[in-house]
């Protein structure tokens, strides 16, 4: 599970991601940031429901 957000992450900040003259990746801009950190939010957000959706449903088999 770990490795698929660190992917994801990855694949959305890539569009946003530009060199610096030193060659070292960095975001475009303020906003670039901005998005990043709400579309990861709502990723993280996303994923814990789905995972509480689960837990549910093994208490639930288990009875």
């Amino acid at each position: 599970m770990h490795t698929f957000v660190s992917a994801l992450l990855q694949s959305m900040l890539f569009q946003y991601l530009e060199q610096d003259a030193g060659g070292h990746p960095v975001l475009q801009d303020s906003r670039a940031t901005a998005y990043v950190l709400i579309e990861s939010l709502y990723i993280l957000t996303t994923l814990s429901r789905l995972y509480l959706i689960y837990e549910r449903t093994l208490r639930i088999d288990k009875f």
